[in-house]
């Protein structure tokens, strides 16, 4: 996962916590007062609504309250329990959405938030897809994406890591024959939650990713197909054709699918034979071909 570190920290939050409304004095008393039982602890972290904060920390979000143009962006967010708990915990409830506002709109606003964006929404991300947790991916991709263009690219980056190091893991198993040896590390690999992930990117960058990862979780259904499990192997071909991007592709796996199918259609409807080492069954031939004989005698005739 890329290192985006920026995470949000609501300095009139903080202050809130304590009873404290913003305002200068109020800002220093606290300032020296955590610095103090700090200090007096001995520890090099302390602890305020369950999250550790060092010196630094506790410099930082002062400081932070300092530059008052920004003042208005922090009220913003701590009014939007949705948003603030998004950057703060990367955190999205099931139940709720962020307020909208033109200030979010604001170039201004976009440029000041989207550092902490980021981090929130790719930290976020690599949660979700790590567990294949398709409700929170729909979360994600519903809210607003606060974030300037070069930030915008740094977040394709991650989904564009994230996918390939699947891709990878997965080519390796394969390449090496040891499907069957891993056979819970690969169903997770191919998890149709995460399969279905990947087709919400079109982008061009993205394309021949979806196809390369389709081509292998193909094979791997092919090897479950055979060896493993039959219902899972078809489900894995299947959930292929959905994270496909081109037609080829796509083609491609629904010949191995419709191979299949002639497969078990063979399987349950076998041609009948005659079994010549049944004697009943041996005149009976005969007397078809005598038949036969006959006819086509009378026909020269």
């Amino acid at each position: 996962m890329g290192t985006y570190n920026n995470t949000y920290t609501s300095p009139l939050g903080f202050l809130k916590s304590f009873g404290l409304e913003y305002e200068t004095s109020n800002l220093n008393l606290l300032k020296k007062k955590l610095l103090a039982e700090l200090d007096l602890s001995g520890k090099s972290t302390i602890t305020i609504k369950n999250k550790e904060y060092t010196k630094h920390d506790i410099v930082n979000i002062a400081d932070n309250l300092k530059d008052v143009k920004d003042l208005n962006f922090h009220q913003a967010i701590l009014e939007d329990p949705f948003l603030l708990d998004f950057l703060e915990l990367t955190i999205l409830k099931y139940d709720g959405k962020i307020i909208k506002k033109t200030l979010y709109e604001e170039g201004q606003f976009i440029d000041w938030v989207s550092p902490y964006f980021l981090t929130a929404y790719t930290h976020f991300a690599h949660q979700i897809m790590a567990k294949n947790d398709m409700r929170g991916w729909l979360k994600l991709v519903q809210i607003p994406k606060m974030m300037t263009d070069n930030d915008m690219e740094a977040s394709k980056e991650f989904f564009l890591k994230t996918i390939k190091i699947r891709r990878d893991k997965l080519f390796n198993i394969i390449s090496k024959n040891e499907v069957t040896e891993n056979r819970e590390l690969v169903q997770y690999l191919c998890d149709n939650r995460f399969l279905d992930m990947t087709t919400y990117f079109t982008q061009p960058a993205f394309c021949q990713l979806r196809d390369d990862l389709s081509v292998l979780v193909m094979k791997t259904g092919i090897v479950f197909f055979n060896k493993i499990d039959q219902e899972k192997g078809k489900g894995l071909l299947i959930s292929a054709i959905n994270c496909a991007n081109s037609n080829q592709v796509k083609n491609k796996i629904k010949e191995k699918i419709n191979k299949i199918k002639n497969i078990e259609h063979s399987k349950t409807n076998p041609i009948k034979t005659i079994e010549t080492s049944n004697p009943w069954n041996v005149v009976l031939v005969i007397f078809l071909i005598i038949g036969a004989i006959i006819r086509i005698t009378a026909c020269h005739n």
